[in-house]
């Protein structure tokens, strides 16, 4: 387990998906190595600080909202 994430959970789907399209084994390394081409190419990296600015614009909003007037 890396950081708290089983990265065991989705290998028998990962295997079953390579069944059900008849990719050799010797051929995996190779899907794998353009799945993180597509990864890379398409994918938005997490970035903490961008979400932790969205909670606290959402909670600042939220205590503006919530406050008794008065």
């Amino acid at each position: 387990m890396i950081c708290g994430i089983d990265i065991q959970k989705p290998v028998p789907e990962i295997v079953a998906v390579l069944h059900k399209y008849q990719i050799p084994i010797a051929l995996v390394d190779q899907v794998f190595d353009r799945v993180m081409h597509d990864i890379n190419a398409n994918t938005i990296p997490y970035n903490p600080s961008l979400d932790n600015i969205s909670d606290l614009a959402i909670s600042d909003m939220t205590d503006k909202v919530t406050e008794p007037k008065g």
